[in-house]
C-alpha cells in the first residue's frame, strides 16, 4: 500500500510529535530513533537500504570476500581446533 505525499507528511508529523513528547522520558534517545526510523520507512529509505546491502553483499561475494556467516563458521572451527590442540598438549605433558 503506497502512501500519498499528504499521508506520509501527516504520519511523519505525528511521529515527530510523538518523538518530541518522548523527550521527557528516560529513554528519549531510543524513542526519537524509533520515530526517525518510522519516518524513514514511510519514505522508502528502508527498502533502498536493503537493496544497497544486497548489492554490496553480492559484489563482495563476487570478489571472494567471505560473508559474516562464513566468518562465524570459520571462527567456530578455529575455536574447536584450538581446544583440541590444547587438550592434546595437556595430555602429552602427563
Amino acid at each position: 500500500m503506497k502512501q500519498t505525499g499528504a499521508d506520509a507528511f501527516a504520519s511523519s508529523r505525528h511521529l515527530l510529535h510523538a518523538g518530541l513528547s518522548a523527550l521527557s522520558l528516560p529513554r528519549a534517545e531510543s524513542a526519537v530513533a524509533d520515530g526517525l526510523s518510522k519516518i524513514a520507512d514511510s519514505f522508502g529509505f528502508k527498502k533502498l537500504e536493503d537493496v544497497f546491502d544486497q548489492r554490496v553483499a553480492s559484489a563482495l561475494q563476487r570478489i571472494g570476500i567471505p560473508s559474516a556467516r562464513e566468518l562465524a563458521r570459520l571462527v567456530e572451527k578455529v575455536d574447536t581446533l584450538s581446544a583440541l590442540v590444547k587438550s592434546t598438549k595437556s595430555k602429552a605433558r602427563k
